[in-house]
C-alpha cells in the first residue's frame, strides 16, 4: 500500500476535523454578536466621559429619577444614599464608571479577555439597572417602550446571557448560548408582551399623551430631530387611545409569532424593524447628541436579540461536512449526519483498503499475464525461425 493512500485511510478513519462555530455558521456567529455588543459598551464609555457627566447634576438627576413612582422601599433609601455619597466625588467616581464601561467594551472586543468581561458586563448591567436607574424606570407613570422600557442596561445583560457560549453549533446563535433557543425565545416573548401591557396604563393612552412625550423630548435635541419630533407630535394629537392599542397589539404579535417556526422569521424581521422606529422617533438616538446621553437605548439591543435568534440555516453549518463529500466524490444527497459519521467514514477505510488491495492484486496479474505472453512470443518466434531452417529446398531448373 503507497504512503499516500495510507494517510488518507488514516483521516477517513478519524474523520473530519471539527470546524468552530465561527467557522461554520456563515454571515452571523455567536462572536460577531458579542463584538457588536463590545461596541455597544465602548459608546456607553465614550457618553460617560462627556462634561456633564462629571457634574453634580448628573448624580442627583439620574439616581432622582430612579427614586421616582412606586420603586421598592429598600432601593429608594439605597438610591438616596448613593446619590449623596456620589455627589461629593462626582468626578473620581464618574471616572470609574466609564472607565469601567470602556474595560468591558474593550474585553469583549478581544476574544482571551471575553469570558472575564462577559461576567462583568452582566454584573454591572444588573448593578446599574437595579440601583443607578431605579429597574429602568418601569415603576415610573407614563414609561412605555416607546421611551424605552424596560431600559436598556437590562438588555446589555441579557445579550451577554444569550451569547455566552455552551454548545458548538446550531440553528440560531441563540442555540449555542447559555439559555438555547428556547428560553430565548420565551424571553423574547416576555420582553415584547410585557412591555405591551404598558400601554394600558391612563398615562399612556390619554389622547394627547404621545404628542405630549414627542414635544417634551424635542427641547434638548438638535434643530432636525427637534423638527422631526414636532412633525410626528403634530400628527398624532388627539389619536393617543388608538396609537396605544396598535403599539400594543403590534408589540403581542411581535411577542408571540417568535414561539412558531412559520412564523419566527416574519417576527423577529417586524421587531427589528419597530425596534429601529422605537429608536429613531421616541427614543432620539438614546439621546447621545444632548450631551447628556448615557447609552444608545433599547433599539440597537432588541436589534442584537433578534439577531440571535434568527434561524440560520443548517446547510450553513454543514458546509464543512458537504465540502469534503464534494472532494471525496460522494453524493451530496447522501452526506452522513454527525450521528453516523463515524461510523460510515469507519466503512469508507475498509472499503478503500479492500480497493487498493484488489488493484495491486489485479496489476500483479496483469504483470505476469504479460510476462507470459512475452514468452509465449519468444517461443513461438523461435520454433518458427526452426522449422523455417530445415525446411528442403525445392531443386528445380533455374529461371
Amino acid at each position: 500500500m503507497s504512503v499516500t493512500a495510507g494517510r488518507g485511510s488514516w483521516r477517513r478513519l478519524t474523520g473530519p476535523t471539527p470546524l468552530p462555530e465561527e467557522t461554520r455558521s456563515g454571515w452571523l456567529t455567536r462572536r460577531h454578536l458579542e463584538i457588536a455588543l463590545g461596541l455597544l459598551w465602548l459608546i456607553d464609555g465614550a457618553l460617560q466621559f462627556q462634561p456633564y457627566m462629571f457634574s453634580r447634576a448628573f448624580f442627583v438627576n439620574v439616581l432622582g429619577m430612579a427614586q421616582m413612582g412606586n420603586v421598592p422601599h429598600p432601593v429608594a433609601l439605597l438610591n438616596h444614599d448613593i446619590s449623596v455619597l456620589m455627589s461629593s466625588h462626582v468626578v473620581a467616581f464618574n471616572a470609574v464608571f466609564a472607565t469601567t464601561q470602556v474595560a468591558i467594551g474593550i474585553g469583549l472586543l478581544w476574544s482571551r479577555s471575553a469570558p472575564t468581561a462577559r461576567i462583568a458586563s452582566i454584573a454591572w448591567a444588573l448593578g446599574v439597572w437595579s440601583v443607578g436607574e431605579g429597574f429602568g424606570g418601569m415603576f415610573m407613570p407614563g414609561m412605555n417602550p416607546l421611551q424605552g422600557a424596560p431600559g436598556a442596561v437590562i438588555l446589555y445583560a441579557v445579550v451577554a446571557i444569550v451569547c455566552w457560549p455552551k454548545r458548538a453549533e446550531g440553528d440560531a446563535v441563540a442555540d449555542v448560548g447559555l439559555l438555547g433557543s428556547a428560553a430565548t425565545r420565551v424571553l423574547w416573548t416576555v420582553l415584547w408582551t410585557g412591555t405591551a401591557l404598558l400601554e394600558l396604563e391612563i398615562a399612556n393612552k390619554a389622547p394627547n399623551a404621545l404628542s405630549a412625550q414627542l414635544t417634551e423630548l424635542a427641547q434638548q435635541e438638535p434643530a432636525p430631530l427637534a423638527a422631526m419630533d414636532h412633525t410626528v407630535a403634530h400628527l398624532v394629537v388627539g389619536h393617543g387611545m388608538e396609537l396605544a392599542l396598535l403599539i400594543m397589539m403590534a408589540q403581542v404579535l411581535i411577542g408571540s409569532w417568535v414561539l412558531r417556526p412559520g412564523t419566527r422569521r416574519l417576527a423577529l424581521g417586524a421587531g427589528i424593524a419597530v425596534a429601529g422606529i422605537y429608536w429613531v422617533i421616541g427614543q432620539n438616538f438614546g439621546g447621545i447628541f444632548t450631551g447628556q446621553g448615557t447609552d444608545p437605548n433599547t433599539g440597537p439591543l432588541l436589534v442584537l436579540l433578534a439577531l440571535s435568534l434568527w434561524p440560520r440555516g443548517r446547510a450553513q453549518s454543514c458546509c464543512a461536512v458537504s465540502t469534503r463529500a464534494d472532494a471525496q466524490g460522494l453524493d451530496k444527497e447522501h452526506v452522513p449526519s454527525s450521528d453516523h459519521q463515524k461510523e460510515s467514514t469507519s466503512e469508507l477505510a475498509v472499503t478503500d483498503y479492500q480497493n487498493e488491495q484488489a488493484h495491486l492484486v489485479g496489476l500483479a496479474v496483469d504483470h505476469h499475464d504479460s510476462d507470459e505472453a512475452d514468452m509465449s512470443t519468444i517461443y513461438s518466434g523461435q520454433k518458427a525461425s526452426k522449422s523455417k531452417a530445415h525446411t528442403p529446398t525445392p531443386i528445380g531448373p533455374s529461371d
